[in-house]
């Protein structure tokens, strides 16, 4: 067990890079008390949700059977006015809401911080060892400094925004385990096969990304050749159009910008899937002592909780693809030496991938 898991984590540095396995634990290893704080906030909002909509019920029909805990809580509101009923309600709905901006303000904080710390190690690294420096070109160094350690603060952010659904998850599941484990366990069943599915997608990401940065070498000559025919007044607008930007290229990075919505794409798959699952599970399995209150409540919670974590496959895509970059970057930073990716790079070439990309 612990081989494989050396294997898993820490295997062998091939390519552009290290393993985003590495790269996470680098992310983890700075960053864990906000990462921490984020799963506890992603929980909070879940058991928020869950009490408004105990409200929310409890003020629909007083004569739903609710969940013994979600009755217990307004135990005390049968001898008040159920004006205030809403106001809770609000109140809950308003705190959850709350907390989910806390978390995006966290997640950011992350990925800027990461960003500028990537950037000052490679400074260090560079600064220290004037051999190092030497072997890189201007643009080399650029490209490391600003496009390398941008992507390093974007991995930095999705690792962040990958701690939300399973923060969601810890703070949902068990609510909906209380209400029904049978149809709880199948659900987690299924969602388990499903999301294995998730490596095919992973595998694409990241040769998508490695064709970028070799067809960008098409894009560059296309270029080249432009400015060539701009200055010796050859060749029709039609057919210096047709070359720039180089076809292949560009359909390369067609591909690339539609690999993080077909994650997305598959999170919709498997949010339909377990909707039905729940569906399929008390409309086969009806329980003798299920209440259409506790059918109510937990289709309810369990709706918040996959909306929340079919964002899930969208993220671990972005991780991948983003990676394929930083990865030269945090190699220098772990290494203190070149990546063979950029010791292939000829002095005059110029990095043609875009520095601010946004998903």
């Amino acid at each position: 067990m612990k081989k494989f898991l050396n294997l898993l984590i820490f295997k062998k540095e091939m390519g552009l890079g290290p393993s985003p396995f590495i790269v996470a634990r680098d992310v983890l290893s700075v960053f864990w008390f906000r990462l921490l704080t984020i799963g506890v906030l992603s929980a909070l909002v879940v058991l928020a949700q869950t009490v408004a909509a105990g409200t929310l019920m409890y003020t629909m029909a007083h004569s739903l059977s609710l969940p013994k805990f979600i009755t217990n809580i307004f135990s005390e509101i049968e001898n008040t006015s159920v004006m205030w009923l809403p106001i809770i309600a609000f109140v809950f709905a308003a705190l959850s809401a709350y907390l989910m901006y806390l978390h995006s303000l966290i997640a950011v904080s992350v990925m800027v911080d990461y960003e500028k710390k990537c950037a000052e190690r490679l400074i260090k690294i560079l600064q220290s060892d004037s051999k190092l420096y030497k072997t890189l070109t201007d643009n080399q160094i650029v490209t490391l400094i600003s496009k390398d350690c941008r992507f390093g603060g974007r991995i930095a952010y999705e690792f962040s925004t990958m701690v939300m659904p399973l923060g969601v998850a810890l703070g949902g599941f068990p609510v909906l385990f209380y209400i029904n484990h049978y149809a709880t366990i199948s659900l987690l069943i299924v969602m388990t096969l499903a999301f294995s599915g998730q490596a095919i997608v992973w595998r694409m990401a990241k040769k998508v990304s490695q064709d970028m940065e070799s067809d960008a070498a098409f894009d560059r000559i296309a270029k080249a050749d432009l400015l060539k025919e701009l200055k010796s007044i050859s060749g029709s607008y039609q057919e210096i159009t047709a070359k720039v930007p180089d076809p292949i290229f560009m359909n390369t990075y067609r591909r690339r910008l539609t690999m993080p919505h077909m994650g997305n794409f598959l999170g919709g798959l498997l949010y339909a899937l377990a909707t039905a699952v729940i569906m399929f599970w008390f409309l086969v399995f009806p329980q003798k002592d299920q209440v259409h209150g506790g059918l109510m409540f937990y289709i309810f919670v369990a709706i918040f909780v996959l909306s929340r974590l079919r964002i899930a496959p969208k993220v671990f895509t972005n991780f991948h693809v983003f990676f394929n970059y930083f990865g030269r970057a945090f190699y220098i930073i772990r290494h203190g030496k070149l990546p063979e990716s950029l010791k292939a790079k000829s002095s005059n070439e110029v990095d043609a991938t875009p520095l601010d990309e946004d998903y």
